[in-house]
């Protein structure tokens, strides 16, 4: 994520980034048990990076 930058802020597993141009937010948390994506996350994760202009 070339344009996001991580933020320390979070607790736990997860792991906070904000979009260095729109200011966008995504919170993302590290798979457990197992690195498989639940399908919920990958819906944030697309909608951060559609919301901050990264992809259409």
């Amino acid at each position: 994520m070339h344009n996001f930058s991580e933020l320390n802020a979070t607790r736990g597993s997860g792991k906070k980034f904000v979009h260095t141009v729109t200011r966008v937010k995504v919170i993302l948390h590290k798979p457990h048990p197992g690195n498989i994506l639940k399908g919920y996350v990958v819906q944030a994760l697309l909608d951060g990076l559609k919301n901050s202009g990264e992809i259409d």
